[in-house]
């Protein structure tokens, strides 16, 4: 990721994938940070929160993750809100039924990004053993 935003440091989709990458290592501040950063050049892109979201609730940052839920839930009341965005959050969070709720949502909005089941914000949802359910109908493996 750093190769990637050595020419281009302000690339919203390299920082977000820099910052799940870093959410992943174990480096909490720098991750935050990087996602801090990609949601302000995205415009506050719900996809770009959710990620920020669930990176608040896993490294610990619950008033954080909750702000960006209120946000979304808030921004769903006038424009389109991906629910997987919500799951994302709501599984950082620690929220686990309302987060596969969400997931479900997801699935019937088909929303292309259901098929990275090893994405850093749904962590928490793995030892669920509808975490391998939801995406073995799919055909994944989680």
């Amino acid at each position: 990721m750093r190769k990637a935003l050595d020419p281009e440091p302000a690339h919203p989709v390299a920082l977000y994938a820099a910052g799940v990458t870093q959410v992943r290592l174990g480096q909490d501040d720098e991750a935050v940070a990087v996602l801090e950063r990609a949601v302000e050049i995205a415009g506050r892109a719900t996809f770009q929160l959710g990620v920020l979201g669930a990176a608040y609730g896993l490294t610990g940052r619950t008033e954080g993750a909750q702000q960006v839920l209120e946000e979304l839930e808030q921004r769903g009341n006038t424009e389109y809100v991906a629910p997987l965005c919500l799951a994302w959050v709501l599984a950082g969070l620690g929220q686990i039924d309302p987060a596969f709720e969400r997931l479900e949502a997801a699935h019937e909005d088909r929303n292309g990004f259901l098929v990275l089941p090893g994405f850093p914000p749904f962590d928490s949802l793995r030892s669920d053993p509808r975490f391998e359910q939801f995406f073995g109908r799919m055909g994944l493996r989680g």
